[in-house]
């Protein structure tokens, strides 16, 4: 692999490669993020037609898929029976016929897995054109996988099996090109999802509440405040999309606030 992380030093005049050690922070909003890496297991994604009987199941050091619902991007995680040398176990799949892209199993300080995908997200410059974009994302051989909507020049950019790089150090080069204002990976997040009833004695004495989801959705929010439609709902998160409770012609453009001033 081409890593930015690896230490070379001359000694004698003689070129010397340090061993080779992962990216283990990504940049947040504060500065760097410290990663852990959990050595018994490593995600993989398969090249379109090849399963895990086929590429995996003779290289003994894999002992099996594991079960994880953090996984994204069609990767599998699988445990392994050492997790000696990681680094260059890791490498050597890389070249083994079958498998688009390896990753390691990231933790987070506290041990939470921390699983990346595909895709990495960038901010670049207002200034820089869609020609610069590509041109850069041609050096890394790396292509854009969607431009965020209402955001100008963010993009989401996906990895491929010939750029030479895993996830976060690309992320992390990108973080610090100076046509970028951030780059971060696009970590995995699982979702819990509970089921509970809740029932208010009182609901029919508050007659500034109403229920619009469901058997009562009637009417939209708006109708029901007797307000019109040119209040905006602002909602702080990544993006959202049309949806039957959120139909298209109500969204507006998204504003960035990590770095623009309202």
């Amino acid at each position: 692999m081409n890593r930015k992380c690896l230490i070379f030093a001359l000694v004698f005049g003689v070129a010397l490669l340090a061993p080779s050690t992962f990216c283990q922070f990504w940049y947040g909003v504060e500065g760097p993020v410290p990663l852990k890496i959990d050595s018994s297991k490593v995600t993989i994604k398969f090249d379109d037609g090849f399963s895990y009987n086929q590429v995996l199941q003779p290289i003994g050091r894999i002992v099996e898929v594991v079960q994880d619902d953090h996984l994204i991007d069609d990767f599998l995680a699988c445990s392994l029976s050492t997790g000696a040398d990681y680094d260059a176990f890791l490498d050597s799949l890389d070249i083994v016929t079958g498998i688009y892209l390896a990753e390691p199993y990231y933790l987070s300080e506290n041990d939470f897995p921390m699983l990346v995908g595909e895709g990495f997200c960038a901010a670049f410059e207002e200034n820089v054109s869609q020609q610069e974009v590509d041109s850069i994302n041609t050096v890394y051989k790396v292509v854009i996988d969607r431009e965020m909507i209402g955001m100008l020049n963010v993009f989401v950019i996906r990895n491929t099996d010939s750029s030479g790089y895993r996830i976060v150090e690309l992320a992390n080069i990108y973080h610090n090109l100076s046509q970028t204002r951030y780059a971060h990976p696009d970590f995995s997040a699982a979702i819990e999802k509970h089921e509970y009833k809740l029932y208010d004695y009182y609901h029919e004495y508050q007659l500034h509440t109403k229920k619009v989801i469901g058997s009562f959705n009637e009417v939209s929010v708006w109708d029901f405040a007797r307000v019109d439609s040119s209040i905006t709902v602002a909602v702080v998160d990544q993006g959202v999309a049309p949806h039957e409770d959120l139909p298209e012609e109500r969204l507006v453009a998204g504003w960035d606030f990590g770095t623009e001033s309202a």
